[in-house]
């Protein structure tokens, strides 16, 4: 049975989503979110200035992290890995652990043993 995502994870993934700027329709891809209820959460965290736009001349409206959005995540990453839960990582595929997710760009090592990512610090 699957569990239902709370709004803390819905924000946590909405932010690891926004980490190098996407437009709406990728964060509602990447959090398997629907259009009306992402823009709920993007309003929501543009009110707050955990995210902001920046709006290119040819292109759709780009959302990215504030300083205290990156803040932010980085808390909530920090959560997470505490509770062992596990997140939506749209390059990796399938749900991944947070330990397998590499959100601040240290080198990943993957073990053929156990069949898991380990982080490196880089």
């Amino acid at each position: 049975m699957k569990s239902r995502r709370d709004g803390t994870k819905i924000v946590h993934e909405i932010l690891m989503a926004t980490r190098s700027g996407v437009s709406k329709t990728q964060i509602v891809y990447k959090t398997n979110l629907n259009f009306q209820l992402a823009g709920k959460y993007i309003t929501f965290l543009l009110s707050k200035g955990l995210l902001q736009t920046n709006a290119g001349p040819d292109g759709p409206t780009q959302y990215e992290l504030t300083n205290s959005g990156e803040s932010l995540l980085v808390f909530l990453t920090e959560v997470d890995k505490a509770l062992d839960r596990t997140v939506w990582d749209q390059s990796k595929g399938p749900r991944l652990s947070l330990t397998e997710v590499d959100p601040f760009g240290s080198s990943l090592e993957t073990s053929r043993k156990h069949n898991s990512i380990a982080l490196e610090p880089s």
